[in-house]
């Protein structure tokens, strides 16, 4: 047997270990079937930005149109789309893809065409999962992005070189619901349009999100591109448009909004 001094240090070292086992007990136990008893509090949810439904026409970037129906029917849909669904019949929701969060400023919205403009590209704020069943998306708070709040907040889907970029103005402060479907891409279009047109107008005074002209500009728009057909995304959304610019309503609230008519 190995003595480690006399009695008076093996005391020491008795005392030594049962107090060593002592501080062990306090947090995970002493003995081999000791067991941890630390508890962490709870990660804190995540704080939502912006949440919506994605819908597109059937064919490109969406989900079986009969599975949709079939939810539809026995109101097995998620409280988000059944407070959001829109009533144009040429859309389904899109399943399996990000939504992406960006802003974008006065100075390259003013020629109408967003992303041209050097040194003043959108800036990139965050991303969503994946679309679930039934289209819907979530964007949380990032350190990019702590707020929406403002103008020129944007949530998009889809690739403009294959057609199927589909955008929109973020509606209401965070948090808030957009959806992203023909109405809301020729919402899009409909402000970046009147930028071009005089008098002149401005994307933060006059169309910041969760103001009364932004949302009657998108009452009228879903008015106007209730028929609005495509087998594709580019087609629907060029529909939408077409109807959306021909439509006397839409034309009205653009002036309300901005407090001024298109005299060109």
């Amino acid at each position: 047997m190995i003595r480690l001094g006399g009695p008076g240090q093996r005391r020491a070292v008795g005392t030594s270990a049962v107090a060593l086992c002592v501080a062990i007990l306090a947090t995970a136990g002493c003995g081999s079937d000791a067991k941890s008893t630390l508890q962490y509090p709870p990660s804190p949810a995540p704080e939502a930005l912006v949440s919506g439904v994605v819908r597109m026409p059937n064919g490109e970037l969406v989900s079986a149109p009969s599975m949709w129906q079939w939810a539809r029917k026995f109101q097995l849909l998620s409280p988000l789309y059944a407070a959001t669904a829109n009533p144009n019949p040429n859309i389904f929701p899109t399943t399996g893809v990000p939504v992406t969060l960006s802003r974008v400023d006065n100075a390259d919205a003013a020629d109408g065409v967003i992303g041209n403009t050097p040194g003043h590209a959108p800036l990139f704020l965050g991303q969503s999962l994946e679309t679930d069943e039934q289209g819907t998306y979530t964007i949380d708070k990032t350190d990019l992005a702590t707020t929406v709040n403002g103008c020129g907040f944007m949530v998009a889907v889809g690739d403009a070189n294959q057609g199927t970029l589909t955008r929109a103005w973020v509606l209401t402060p965070a948090p808030g619901t957009t959806d992203i479907d023909v109405v809301s891409e020729t919402v899009v279009r409909v402000v970046l349009d009147r930028l071009t047109k005089s008098p002149p107008v401005n994307l933060c005074r006059d169309f910041p999100l969760g103001s009364p002209g932004l949302q009657g500009i998108t009452d009228a728009v879903a008015a106007a591109t209730f028929t609005a057909t495509g087998a594709t995304v580019q087609e629907m959304n060029d529909s939408g448009f077409q109807k959306a610019m021909a439509s006397d309503l839409v034309k009205a609230a653009v002036t309300a909004a901005t407090g001024v008519a298109v005299t060109e």
